[in-house]
């Protein structure tokens, strides 16, 4: 649920984002922009990965901070780290999946088969690049 104060919190961010931290080498640590909003560095983590759901061009990584995409290069970067994170989450789904599979009679593992959750069919699509 978004209150009227993450969205002004929301809107500092995006404007502090795009003002200061143009491509991934002027990109600051979650840390220092929390800071800059006056937020817990956690709320700003959801606050950024909301902004970059919402389709705005924002790029993080370990090594580079959060920053505005501004070319292929920035893009590249966020891409990468976004991989680095989605990767060992299929991982675990897909042992997940396997072991659930295992769990049941084959009748019963044929059934759910046919009716799959959603969301894995999402992760299924996942270009293999990323991967």
């Amino acid at each position: 649920m978004t209150t009227s104060m993450d969205g002004q919190l929301k809107a500092d961010l995006l404007a502090l984002i795009r003002a200061e931290c143009p491509g991934r080498h002027h990109g600051l640590p979650h840390r220092e922009l929390a800071l800059r909003i006056g937020a817990r560095e956690r709320r700003e983590r959801r606050l950024v990965n909301e902004l970059v759901a919402a389709g705005h061009l924002i790029g993080a990584s370990t090594t580079c901070g959060v920053f505005w995409v501004v070319d292929e290069a920035d893009y590249r970067e966020g891409r990468k780290a976004m991989a680095d994170i989605a990767y060992p989450v299929m991982e675990r789904m897909r042992a997940f999946e396997a072991a659930w599979a295992a769990a049941f009679p084959p009748k019963q593992a044929a059934l759910w088969e046919q009716a799959p959750d959603p969301g894995w069919a999402a992760a299924q699509r996942v270009p293999s690049a990323l991967l």
